[in-house]
């Protein structure tokens, strides 16, 4: 287009002869295109390094991305070796090592391939070396806990880990991983910025430069026309300079494009590794306003990025103290005031925005561009709810393996752990010193052989004894004998087993259970027998019900007052459960009170003495009954026993008791003592006289009601203490000011 124009031009030109020629044609040409030429070879060689130096820079932004995926892989690789450790401090099933073996193997790969990489950053080889020997002082201590695990047992493995030093390493390992991160972040925005600033320049030398070469083309093609208007080579040269000029420009341009998106490719990756982290992450401007989101932080603070965006960060990030749930500060304004990483205190909980709880871990860091002025504040932050409940769990069960040792050595008998070998031989690998006062054998030779242990049982009981033992360890069912044990200081003691076997890897058999002395308990059964024949007279003869049931409130004794009371024989209670003898409605209160009753110090107390209590007879007739009840503990289970009296034609005299009360309350009557009190006013007579019921008791009758007598008081005074009743007329006055005559006979009287 430009050619054409330039013909269309020539006819204004002046003629050759009258324009003087202050330089050769031939020369004209050569300068023109020389220039031309000088200057596409200008605009390739920059182009050429701009790609160089793009390219270089790609890869320097490859090899950050590489740094920081190395140092979240050493973070999860502790990680993962810490899990693997608490599985199997957890459930001793080594098993759960797996994870922990497989850390320990890709960490020093993983270290030496960080070294490589940070090899040519003197300040990050220094931060590298710091990490490496935080993390393999990690790995020691994760090996001790293990070895302490395996050798003294997951107590003194749970003391060690209440020391705190591990968590302190791990802190030590996130502190330097964060800091060679962020080291590598402002080496990412710092090449980042170089290879969009490369990318400019070229640009803007490649459209110079191709402007430049346009006008100097134009220029020459200028010179050139007007020395040869009009002739077809200088047309057709000047054509061919043009398009050699638009091809290498378009080689440039393409040459600019790729490099261009490869560093977009390169921000795409960047961009793809913030959503896809498992941490969340916000970024804040300078005055603390949202500006971006990743999913993980989305799902945390339950705020999309559309909504969270220009809010401020305290509105979507709300955060306090798990212990005190007093707000906590703003994390992103502390970070701009001391200008350096910052991280959470300990117990810090998330409120998101349905106003659900979340334990976390954060820390944030100032962005800062190339001058070190703070741009904004960036905040990672990760869910803690499972770490948080893996370590609660193993605090549980380190303290309840401290409480079951405890409870070991305080329980009534004797706890032991009994291994018969495949062998025949045997000992007690775990027993507390209370075995001592059955079997005066010290506990240290019982651990090593328990063959004095059969010594000692009487030879009458030897041969049941030992045959128990064979049949649970054939069948591996629970073991229960009882038996006589000749102590040669106490003499002969009765005593009671009862544990469960256990079938071992080796074939051995391995019993948990406890021994009892129960001498006193069966001298107990014995007196007790001696004297039930007695007692079952006395409760058989008994006119009240007599009921005795279990803890699982089962019948255990049904006296024939009973019987003829619920119209149910002994036998078909007995075993039964006393629910059947109570109303439905009253069934889960009664159990209630049952259970509560049975863990109260008091033996005994009258049921249902404020709203009474019903039985339910065999026809399904309820009736009131009157009952108290007791509880007594018997071999070491609790009984209850209660006594019954059938109430009914009480209930009905009280019944008609309370209607006579009801008429007598409507009727108006008002009782007074000999000081002229009110001790008595019936809703009869607040209707009358317009005073309720608190305002005349205690009153001066005669004052409240201003009292008119026939005859003097005096007179009807002597008369109510001589006759004991007086009749007559009296004039009353009540509260709205009217007087009404009474007529007080027969009524009026004298009450002693």
């Amino acid at each position: 287009m430009a050619i054409e124009g330039w013909k269309e031009k020539e006819p204004q030109y002046a003629p050759r002869s009258t324009r003087p020629s202050r330089m050769p044609m031939e020369k004209k040409v050569w300068v023109g295109f020389a220039g031309a030429l000088a200057l596409l070879l200008f605009v390739g060689l920059t182009a050429y390094s701009e790609v160089v130096k793009l390219r270089n820079n790609d890869a320097m932004v490859d090899h950050t991305h590489q740094v920081i995926s190395s140092l979240r892989k050493i973070q999860s690789l502790v990680a993962d070796a810490e899990t693997g450790q608490r599985g199997f401090l957890i459930t001793d099933d080594k098993i759960f090592l797996r994870p922990y073996n497989d850390a320990a193997n890709a960490l020093d790969e993983e270290l030496s391939t960080l070294r490589n990489l940070v090899s040519d950053n003197p300040a990050q080889q220094e931060n590298r070396v710091q990490l490496q020997t935080a993390a393999a002082r990690r790995m020691e201590q994760l090996r001790q806990v293990l070895l302490l695990r395996e050798n003294k047992g997951i107590s003194a493995a749970g003391q060690e880990i209440l020391t705190l030093e591990g968590m302190r390493t791990d802190d030590a390992i996130g502190q330097t991983a964060r800091l060679m991160e962020e080291r590598e972040d402002r080496l990412l925005v710092e090449r980042e910025r170089i290879a969009l600033r490369t990318s400019q320049t070229s640009r803007g030398i490649i459209i110079l430069g191709s402007v430049l070469a346009f006008v100097f083309g134009g220029i020459a093609l200028y010179l050139i026309a007007r020395d040869f208007a009009g002739t077809r080579l200088a047309n057709t040269a000047l054509r061919e300079a043009k398009e050699h000029l638009e091809h290498r420009v378009q080689e440039r341009t393409a040459d600019l494009k790729q490099s261009n998106d490869q560093l977009q490719q390169s921000r795409e990756q960047y961009a793809v590794t913030l959503v896809s982290i498992g941490d969340g992450v916000v970024t804040t401007d300078a005055n603390c306003r949202v500006t971006f989101m990743n999913p993980e932080a989305e799902r945390l603070t339950g705020w999309s990025m559309q909504e969270a965006v220009g809010r401020p960060l305290i509105s979507v990030f709300q955060i306090m103290n798990e212990e005190s749930r007093e707000a906590m500060e703003d994390p992103a304004r502390r970070v701009l005031e001391l200008g350096v990483v910052v991280g959470l205190a300990n117990h810090t909980i998330l409120v998101n925005k349905q106003g659900y709880e979340l334990p976390i871990a954060d820390s944030g860091a100032p962005i800062r561009d190339e001058q070190g002025n703070i741009l904004g504040v960036v905040l990672v932050f990760r869910d803690c709810r499972a770490e948080r409940d893996k370590e609660i769990a193993l605090q549980e069960r380190v303290a309840l393996r401290e409480q079951l040792a405890k409870v070991a050595e305080t329980a009534p008998g004797a706890i032991f752990s009994y291994l018969q070998r495949s062998d025949g031989s045997c000992c007690f690998p775990y027993c507390n010193e209370t075995i001592e006062k059955i079997y005066p054998i010290p506990v240290e030779t019982l651990t090593r052989d328990a063959s004095g242990f059969f010594e000692m049982v009487h030879p009458a009981d030897l041969t049941k004894f030992r045959s128990s033992i064979e049949i649970s360890a054939k069948n591996l069912t629970a073991w229960s004998c009882e038996y006589r044990v000749i102590n040669p200081i106490r003499g002969e003691i009765w005593v009671e087993g009862r544990s469960m076997p256990q079938r071992q890897p080796n074939g051995s058999v391995l019993w948990h259970g406890i021994l009892q002395d129960v001498s006193e308990r069966r001298l107990i059964e014995e007196k007790a027998r001696s004297g039930e024949a007695r007692l079952s007279a006395i409760i058989h003869s008994a006119l009240s019900g007599v009921i005795t049931v279990d803890e699982q409130q089962n019948i255990i004794l049904f006296n024939p007052a009973a019987e003829e009371m619920f119209g149910c024989t002994e036998a078909e209670s007995l075993g039964r459960p006393m629910d059947q003898f109570i109303p439905p409605r009253y069934r889960t209160a009664h159990q209630q009170h049952i259970r509560r009753f049975g863990t109260t110090e008091i033996a005994g107390r009258k049921m249902g003495q404020r709203d009474g209590i019903f039985g339910l007879r065999r026809n399904g007739e309820e009736f009131p009954v009157e009952a108290s009840i007791s509880h007594v503990e018997f071999g070491g289970k609790r009984m209850f026993t209660v006594i019954l009296r059938d109430v009914t034609e009480e209930k009905k005299a009280e019944e008609e008791l309370k209607q006579q009360a009801s008429l007598l309350d409507l009727a108006p009557v008002m009782v007074r003592d000999m000081d002229s009190r009110i001790v008595l006013w019936s809703r009869g007579a607040e209707k009358i006289y317009g005073y309720t019921k608190e305002e005349a008791l205690g009153r001066d009758s005669h004052e409240l009601l201003q009292t008119e007598h026939a005859i003097p008081l005096w007179m009807i005074d002597r008369l109510l203490r001589t006759a004991g009743v007086w009749e007559g007329e009296l004039r009353y006055k009540t509260r709205d000011g009217c007087f009404i005559a009474m007529r007080t006979a027969p009524p009026y009287a004298f009450l002693k």
